[in-house]
C-alpha cells in the first residue's frame, strides 16, 4: 500500500531459533478496534485475534489469503478490510463472512460513522456501505493511495501518500485538501482536533480537516497509528515508540516495554491497547507506562 510502513513488516508467522529451541511468533497485527465487550485485532495471513479482558487472547483463525490491514465496528458489525480489496464482516469477532468487493486494490483503512462504513485504499479508492455487506465505489477526488480514515466534527477525513487528504461530509462526495508534507500519512484520529501521523515523525493537526498545521516529533521513526481516549491522543510507531498528546501542541514519550513495531491502537473502557509485529500486544492506562506480552 504505497509506502505504508506497516505493510513492509513481516507478513507471516516467524519461527526463530533461540538457545537450541524454537520460538514461534504470531503474525504481525496491523489494526485493532472494540465493541460489545470484545476487542478485535487483525493482521498478516488473514489472522484475527480477540480478547474480552486484554490478558487472554483467542486466535480465531485466518479468513483471507492475505493481509487484513484495518478493522472497525459499527451498527453491530465488525468489518475488516485488506489485501486485494478483501472485505469481511462479523457480529461477534469469531465467525466471519466475506463481502463482495467492488475493487481489487489493497484497502488500508475503514471507519463507521453516521450510519455508513467508509473504506479507503490504494490509487485513491474509497468504498462505502450502509450495512457493511453491500459496497460501492465513490470518487475520492485523488489518485493518491489513502492509508487511513476517521470521522469527527461532522465529516469523514482520509489521509495517505505524499500528504494526500480527502474530506467528505456524507461519505459519498469527496474533496481534496492535500498537505505539502513530502511524506506519507499513515494514521488519523479525531478528538477536538484532527491529528494525522506518518513517516519519520510526521504529524499534522486540523480543526476542520481542511486547513492543516504541520508538526513533527523530532527523531521519531515512522508513526503508524493514532487513537483517542481519556482526553488524550495516543500515537504508536516503529521500534515500539508511544507518544501521548492532549491536542498536538506537546508530546510525552511513554515506555511501551517493547522494541517491536506497533501498528495499531484502540481505547477500551479505561485503557489503551496497542498491537504490532510478531503479535506483540501492550496495554496502558495513561499511554506512558505499559504492560503486556505477545499473542
Amino acid at each position: 500500500m504505497g509506502s505504508h510502513g506497516k505493510w513492509l513488516a513481516l507478513t507471516a508467522a516467524l519461527v526463530m531459533s533461540c538457545g537450541g529451541g524454537d520460538e514461534e511468533f504470531s503474525p504481525d497485527q496491523f489494526s485493532i478496534t472494540n465493541g460489545a465487550g470484545i476487542a478485535v485485532s487483525v493482521g498478516a495471513d488473514g489472522s484475527v485475534w480477540t480478547t474480552t479482558d486484554d490478558r487472554e487472547w483467542v486466535d480465531q483463525g485466518a479468513f483471507i489469503d492475505g493481509t487484513l490491514a484495518a478493522v472497525a465496528r459499527g451498527d453491530g458489525l465488525f468489518v475488516a478490510v485488506g489485501e486485494g480489496g478483501a472485505i469481511i464482516g462479523s457480529v461477534d469477532g469469531k465467525r466471519w463472512e466475506t463481502s463482495l468487493s467492488p475493487t481489487t486494490v489493497d484497502l488500508g483503512g475503514v471507519v463507521y460513522a453516521e450510519g455508513r462504513y467508509v473504506a479507503v485504499g490504494d490509487a485513491g479508492v474509497i468504498l462505502t456501505s450502509e450495512d457493511g455487506i453491500v459496497w460501492r465505489s465513490v470518487d475520492s477526488n485523488t489518485s493518491a493511495s489513502l492509508n487511513a480514515v476517521t470521522w469527527g466534527d461532522g465529516r469523514f477525513v482520509a489521509v495517505g501518500d505524499a500528504g494526500a487528504i480527502s474530506i467528505s461530509d456524507d461519505g459519498l462526495s469527496w474533496r481534496s485538501s492535500d498537505v505539502e508534507a513530502g511524506l506519507n500519512f499513515l494514521g488519523i484520529a479525531h478528538g477536538g482536533v484532527f491529528l494525522a501521523v506518518g513517516e519519520f515523525g510526521l504529524t499534522a493537526r486540523s480543526l476542520d480537516g481542511e486547513s492543516w498545521e504541520l508538526l513533527s516529533i523530532v527523531s521519531a521513526p515512522n508513526l503508524n497509528a493514532v487513537t483517542r481516549g481519556s482526553g488524550i491522543f495516543l500515537i504508536v510507531g516503529d521500534a515500539g515508540v508511544a507518544y501521548t498528546t492532549p491536542n498536538g501542541d506537546r508530546f510525552a514519550r511513554g515506555n511501551s516495554g517493547t522494541s517491536e513495531g506497533l501498528f495499531g491502537a484502540t481505547f477500551v473502557v479505561d485503557r489503551f491497547i496497542a498491537i504490532g509485529a510478531r503479535g506483540v500486544n501492550r496495554s496502558s492506562f495513561d499511554g506512558i507506562t505499559w504492560f503486556g506480552g505477545q499473542f
